[in-house]
């Protein structure tokens, strides 16, 4: 009877264990800095929260991570979302091909586009379901053709069309939204000292210079690892302190944003050095 028991508890535990890690890789947070590179997939407006989605087309292999297909992750505001909204036009969703980077903000992901691109379908020829069988004097030429350095491909027309690619990029729709937007290419920012400001609509860093607001400029701060860090330290403190930055400064509708890739606070020891 223990035996039969023991069995059962290792039946429960090999039937259920999979869907336990399935569940948990479901969830997998994504490490910060991990790039997207020409990497395609689909852009589309979320019905209920209004934001900007990206999702990956194929399962993605970086940094020994697998990033499945169907991975949706949140568009931080930037020229790359301008871009996205310009070739859907009036549409909820358009397929594109992407470089951007993984930030991660109190335990999720989002995606800062550097850039993209809009896809369209390749109209492909009618093919057989299978490859054909080759006779044996087409294969045999093949390999003559194969071993004469002369020959730019052996590769029969049949197989060179299943590996064309399934999407291109779509030239025209590229065209139409660059007279649509203004193109504002992003800058950084490197050392710049000031202030961090938490709002009810989200942090805000100002620039100044030797603790006077001389600059007066403001960013909108994007989420990432650092700003949570900055955030924490402004929770334990009891005064404002000023910090060192450095960060890629983009524009969405208007407004500039930071995404912070250093902030180190600043000691005056008592002088008036910032």
């Amino acid at each position: 009877m223990k035996c039969r028991k023991n069995i059962l508890i290792i039946a429960f535990i090999g039937i259920f264990l999979p869907i336990v890690l399935l569940a948990a890789d479901s969830n997998l947070l994504l490490p910060e800095g991990l790039e997207f590179r020409q990497v395609e997939g689909t852009a589309r407006l979320h019905e209920r929260t209004k934001a900007w989605r990206f999702v990956t087309a194929k399962t993605l292999s970086e940094r020994k991570l697998a990033v499945p297909a169907g991975t949706e992750l949140t568009i931080l505001p930037g020229k790359g979302l301008d871009k996205i909204i310009a070739y859907a036009g009036e549409g909820v969703s358009v397929p594109v091909r992407i470089d951007a980077i993984i930030t991660q903000y109190r335990k999720t992901n989002f995606l800062y586009l550097f850039d993209a691109v809009p896809l369209t379908a390749v109209a492909q020829a009618s093919t057989p379901t299978e490859t054909p069988v080759l006779p044996k004097e087409d294969a045999a030429n093949i390999l003559r053709m194969a071993a004469d350095p002369n020959q730019t491909s052996v590769i029969p027309p049949q197989i060179l069309q299943r590996m064309l690619p399934s999407q291109r990029t779509d030239l025209a729709r590229m065209e139409q939204s660059a007279r649509q937007t203004e193109s504002v290419s992003d800058t950084v920012i490197v050392s710049r000292t000031g202030r961090f400001i938490r709002r009810p609509s989200g942090s805000e860093f100002i620039l100044d210079g030797f603790g006077r607001n001389i600059s007066g400029r403001s960013f909108a701060l994007l989420p990432c690892k650092t700003l949570e860090q900055v955030e924490k330290q402004m929770e334990q403190a009891l005064d404002s302190y000023r910090y060192r930055v450095s960060g890629v400064v983009t524009t969405f509708r208007g407004k500039q944003f930071l995404l912070l890739q250093g902030a180190v606070r600043t000691y005056t020891h008592g002088n008036f050095t910032p």
